[in-house]
């Protein structure tokens, strides 16, 4: 592009730019997995633990993934609650958020809708994160070799591959936090991951 004079229409601009996005915001996300898992690899990473809001990092990872499910035509509809706390590592918890998020998108269809929801159950001191899609879903085979080992994963939607670390680490750090990860789904009928963190009193 900058050795060649190239004219480009409105419409094949925002195309180029389009990927370009894509391209760059899927290696930055790959680039911070894998500092992540080397570092808990090497135990180098020691969480830094605080009470937080984690209202405002979710929406942060949503802003992140913004433009990626933009280019899929994809709806993200945040049911959050803003005033629930919790004690967390907010770098972990960022990257849970955005890895789960990119799952979500990678695996649902054009035109389609993905819901992030925030509930809490004051009795059992929960606070937990659905991410539901409605995608291509899962067999119970896959569902069960998620976060075994990295491998070459399904395709998604659009042709987008991986190696499967996003998941391995989302699980690694909500282990850390004390937290669970969940899935539920059907093949062809969509599916929800749910991450647990111990709910904070006010």
């Amino acid at each position: 592009l900058l050795d060649d004079e190239i004219l480009l229409d409105e419409k094949e601009a925002l195309t180029l730019k389009t990927n370009l996005l894509k391209t760059s915001q899927s290696t930055f996300l790959l680039l911070e997995n894998l500092l992540g898992w080397s570092q808990m690899q090497q135990n180098n990473m020691m969480p830094q633990p605080k009470l937080m809001f984690p209202a405002q990092v979710l929406r942060s990872a949503i802003l992140d993934c913004k433009h990626i499910a933009e280019a899929k035509k994809i709806s993200l509809e945040a049911r959050i609650l803003e005033e629930a706390q919790c004690v967390a590592d907010q770098f972990m918890l960022q990257t849970i958020f955005r890895n789960l998020l990119m799952n979500a998108i990678k695996f649902s269809h054009k035109d389609s809708v993905i819901v992030i929801e925030m509930t809490k159950n004051s009795q059992d001191k929960i606070l937990s994160f659905h991410f539901i899609d409605q995608g291509i879903g899962m067999t119970d085979e896959v569902k069960a070799s998620l976060f075994q080992t990295m491998s070459s994963k399904n395709q998604g939607t659009l042709g987008e591959t991986g190696i499967g670390l996003g998941l391995l680490l989302c699980k690694e750090f909500s282990d850390t936090m004390h937290g669970t990860l969940t899935i539920t789904s059907s093949l062809w009928k969509g599916s929800t991951f749910t991450f647990t963190i111990p709910l904070a009193e006010a």
